[in-house]
């Protein structure tokens, strides 16, 4: 008798033949025309990486102005892979103070030389950009 330690029971000495597995050569029709029907089919429509709608949907597809590509790049250039470089930049540009754009810059970057030329660089860039977006004009005289 042998013992069997999936089943845990006896198993007869001698079962019964099983019939040899049959190896199929060909795929059945309907797995034909499936697979015919999936190397038809565009790249595009097949699940991926690159799924032009899904990357849409998640992607900021709104064409990024001057002083935004300005920003990402200078940021970039940091090479600090512990920030998302377009939401520090969104970010950044929404605090008002100049006091604060300099404590989150250095927190987040370094106090360095560089990081301070991109702070007098960016409040002064910005300080332009609101003034041209609400119309007012500086005359000096």
């Amino acid at each position: 008798n042998n013992w069997n330690p999936v089943a845990g029971m006896l198993e007869d000495e001698d079962p019964a033949p099983r019939p040899a597995a049959k190896k199929q050569t060909k795929p059945p029709p309907k797995k034909q025309q499936q697979q015919q029907q999936q190397q038809q089919q565009p790249k595009a429509q097949k699940k991926g990486k690159n799924n032009p709608p899904l990357l849409e949907m998640f992607s900021d597809s709104s064409p990024k102005d001057e002083f935004t590509v300005w920003c990402e790049s200078q940021v970039s250039s940091f090479k600090n892979q512990h920030i998302d470089v377009p939401t520090f930049i969104s970010f950044l540009r929404d605090v008002e103070s100049p006091r604060e754009v300099r404590e989150y810059v250095v927190s987040y970057l370094g106090d360095t030389l560089s990081t301070d030329k991109f702070i007098q660089e960016f409040i002064a860039k910005r300080s332009v950009l609101i003034t041209r977006s609400c119309g007012y004009r500086h005359f000096s005289g």
